[in-house]
């Protein structure tokens, strides 16, 4: 199964001027670096929790073998497009005679049409909403205390563990699979 980006996000649910304010900072003094932490603290948001923060239309494509086909990210909310090719034939599949099925923590379409071997594209809309309104206050003051600990701790090298508020602060929102 391979997953991509095909419309990414158009904001971050963090703004460039809330996190130069968080930070205590002259705006303008580190606009880039901090811009980037914001996307940093976005996307460990987005892997800790596997919730897709910001709307964005993904595609996943696999070859087909059994009847269910995994999505990524939650919560979708909608398909655009499935198609299915053998060789050079391709053919759309109709959105419309497909539902978005969630279990054991995972979204999946059933795709029975297609013959085995097919290749399966799915093209679909996740996120939580287009801007910052639609996520919770509390994954973004996670947000904020990442990008806070990220630039006070700018100089280690190496991997580090989440600081603790921030897990405590987005736990409750974690997808659980089994």
């Amino acid at each position: 199964m391979h997953y991509s980006v095909i419309a990414a996000p158009t904001a971050e649910p963090i703004s460039l001027a809330e996190a130069v304010a968080y930070l205590k900072l002259e705006h303008g003094e580190e606009d880039a670096f901090v811009a980037a932490l914001i996307r940093s603290a976005r996307e460990a948001c987005e892997l800790f929790t596997g919730l897709a923060l910001i709307t964005r239309d993904m595609r996943a494509k696999a070859v087909h073998q059994g009847t269910r086909f995994y999505l990524q990210g939650a919560p979708i909310q909608k398909l655009l497009a499935v198609s299915a090719s053998l060789g050079a034939d391709t053919h759309e599949l109709d959105v419309a005679e497909l539902t978005v099925e969630t279990a054991a923590g995972r979204s999946y379409i059933e795709i029975s049409s297609p013959q085995t071997g097919s290749t399966v594209s799915v093209d679909y809309r996740v996120g939580l909403g287009s801007d910052w309104n639609a996520v919770p206050e509390t994954l973004r003051q996670g947000m904020l205390r990442l990008i806070a600990h990220q630039y006070d701790n700018r100089s280690e090298t190496g991997l580090s563990a989440l600081p603790g508020a921030v897990t405590a602060l987005w736990q409750p929102f974690r997808q659980v699979r089994l």
